[in-house]
């Protein structure tokens, strides 16, 4: 893929020129690898995050999610795998992002996966998730003091003083926890936190 002219239009469609949307936040050229669990949306994001990247690596448990990530022709590497496994093979300090949105609500306890992230990165990279915020639960499901739940629905919600915690435990800088809706389900907003960490 050829690297974006800084003047040119971003091809998300938000209408800005490169230099002041994906040209202002990663710089072109970085290498993203892309965390999925099963019929997660992450490999099907790499569209999005293609124009920034020199190289994209997407990890997923299904194979049908994996065979139309391949259509899009924009990942150099795509693995049937477990997350923390694939993540354990890679080596240190080889990507500049790794995203994972809408992931870990299939994974309880995230130490380890937090821990792999930032070995993972190199200085100034950004690990990108989202999980389902466990303090939008009813008071009765919330559990006392846990730092992760499992839902009604069978996904984790995660309280957001354990993702601090964790920043923190890993060397990472949290710039962002912030509450947003994750999905839809029957017509009900379900509420989550998005989190950025840096190295």
């Amino acid at each position: 893929m050829a690297k974006p002219n800084r003047n040119d239009p971003y091809p998300c469609g938000s209408g800005k020129r490169y230099k002041h949307c994906c040209g202002s936040v990663a710089n072109p050229g970085k290498s993203v690898g892309g965390v999925a669990a099963e019929g997660a949306p992450d490999v099907m994001a790499g569209a999005a995050i293609a124009p920034c990247a020199r190289r994209i690596v997407g990890i997923d448990l299904s194979a049908n999610m994996l065979a139309k990530a391949k259509e899009r022709n924009i990942y150099e590497r795509l693995l049937q795998a477990d997350l923390l496994p694939a993540m354990r093979d890679e080596p240190s300090a080889t990507y500049d992002v790794v995203p994972a949105a809408d992931v870990f609500v299939y994974l309880g306890r995230l130490d380890e996966v937090v821990a792999q992230a930032a070995r993972l990165l190199r200085p100034g990279g950004v690990f990108a998730f989202s999980v389902e915020a466990l303090e939008a639960l009813a008071e009765g499901k919330r559990g006392d003091g846990q730092e992760f739940v499992l839902n009604d629905k069978g996904r984790f919600a995660h309280a957001a003083p354990y993702i601090e915690r964790l920043a923190a435990a890993n060397g990472l800088r949290l710039l962002e926890l912030t509450g947003v809706q994750s999905r839809l389900e029957q017509g009900v907003a379900v509420q989550g936190w998005l989190v950025l960490m840096a190295r």
